[in-house]
């Protein structure tokens, strides 16, 4: 994902967390749980229009390959294989 769409997760992920955030950190590293997942995912497809996949949260990846996964499979259809 670009410059600006990384900021976007970044921004999101931050207020979702209550906290600035990295894109090297993952969401359990910053105090994630289940119920943020459902928070997050929401907020991301709001913003993003992609379909966010609980399972890519929730496997540890980090926030920048949460970025990245949305341009990978493109806007409108998952992050992560479904």
């Amino acid at each position: 994902m670009d410059d600006t769409g990384r900021a976007l997760v970044l921004a999101v992920a931050s207020q979702v967390v209550g906290r600035p955030v990295s894109a090297e950190e993952s969401f359990f590293d910053v105090g994630g749980d289940s119920l943020l997942a459902v928070d997050l995912a929401l907020q991301l497809e709001a913003v993003s229009g992609a379909q966010i996949d609980f399972d890519f949260l929730l496997d540890g990846r980090t926030f920048g390959e949460l970025a990245d996964s949305l341009t990978q499979f493109g806007t409108g259809s998952a992050a992560g294989p479904a």
